[in-house]
């Protein structure tokens, strides 16, 4: 073997090695994490206040992406293999329950008492909600969570004239104001009560435009690209330029604030024009959107478009 030889010989093998020492970690770690099984707890909720107790389990957990098996035992002699089961209690007692979860070589229990051991069981109301958005703009769709016990059925007075007898109902306000949202949680004529006030705030004044996303033909790679932001055709912002793009989405900051845009979400329209550098006549691609829609979506934080032939955006917005 020539010294050349050699030379490319060691430089093949010390390649094969680097490919080899960066696998194995990408292997090792995927299957420990198809493997992985952690469970934080088992969340329980019993729906009757007397027998038979019809209880609902979840597990709080951690399970990996592989072939996952759960195996429940009620503490009864019966026992599941759903992930999320429901069982009825016809009995009186105090039940371990014990929740098993197996992925691969993975395996591992976590048991509750849970106590039954009396005929009847007191009412508890109880409820939470989330929304779209962190504040609670006109209109708002608010969607409630019922953390109520022992209940077999719900009635909701969302304290605007509207009610509601679902188990987790979602309601849109589409008037300021404060509002006593108020559940009953009720079994076999016994009813409690959990209220609590919801200030529903006019529509938000200000349109912080964070950045824009552009997803564009091919023919568009190793190009230079930016965008323009008009509000009812006065000009509000041009982004930075991404240079010499490689690959898509092409990321055109914005961070301002709309001028010209004072709180009214009507017919006005804000548009977003692509220019591809080197052609000062026509915009790559333009998308706009008026006021009322993105109200009627409820404020979302992603706008998002999407076109024929490759084109699509996201704009990343900020309400205030």
């Amino acid at each position: 073997m020539t010294k050349n030889e050699n030379s490319g010989f060691k430089d093949n093998v010390f390649k094969f090695l680097i490919v080899i020492l960066a696998v194995i970690p990408m292997f090792l770690l995927t299957n420990c994490n198809k493997g992985k099984v952690e469970i934080y707890g088992v969340a329980d909720t019993v729906r009757n206040c007397s027998l038979p107790y019809v209880a609902e389990f979840f597990p709080d957990a951690e399970f990996g992406s592989g072939d996952v098996l759960f195996e429940w035992d009620f503490g009864d002699g019966t026992s599941s293999n759903e992930e999320s089961p429901t069982h009825v209690y016809n009995t009186a007692g105090l039940y371990q329950v014990t929740l098993t979860i197996t992925n691969k070589e993975a395996v591992e229990s976590k048991s509750i008492s849970l106590d039954l051991r009396t005929n009847t069981l007191p009412v508890i109301a109880e409820w939470d909600y989330t929304t779209y958005t962190d504040k609670l703009w006109v209109p708002s769709e608010i969607f409630f969570q019922n953390y109520s016990e022992h209940a077999t059925s719900y009635y909701w007075s969302f304290g605007d004239g509207s009610y509601s007898t679902a188990r987790n109902p979602s309601h849109i306000f589409g008037n300021t104001g404060t509002f006593n949202i108020e559940l009953s949680a009720i079994c076999e004529g016994d009813t409690v009560k959990f209220a609590k006030l919801l200030t529903i705030l006019p529509p938000p004044s200000d349109l912080y435009i964070e950045d824009v996303l552009v997803w564009l033909p091919s023919e568009f790679l190793h190009t230079n690209v930016y965008c323009e932001v008009y509000f009812n055709s006065y000009s509000e912002a041009e982004s930075a330029t991404a240079v010499n793009i490689s690959s898509f989405p092409a990321v055109l900051p914005i961070r301002k604030e709309l001028f010209y845009f004072h709180g009214d979400f009507n017919d006005d329209v804000i548009t977003f024009e692509i220019w591809e550098q080197s052609d000062s006549y026509n915009p790559a691609y333009v998308f706009s959107i008026p006021l009322y829609r993105i109200q009627d979506d409820f404020y979302p934080d992603v706008l998002t478009w999407e076109g024929n032939g490759g084109y699509a955006a996201e704009v990343h917005v900020q309400y205030q």
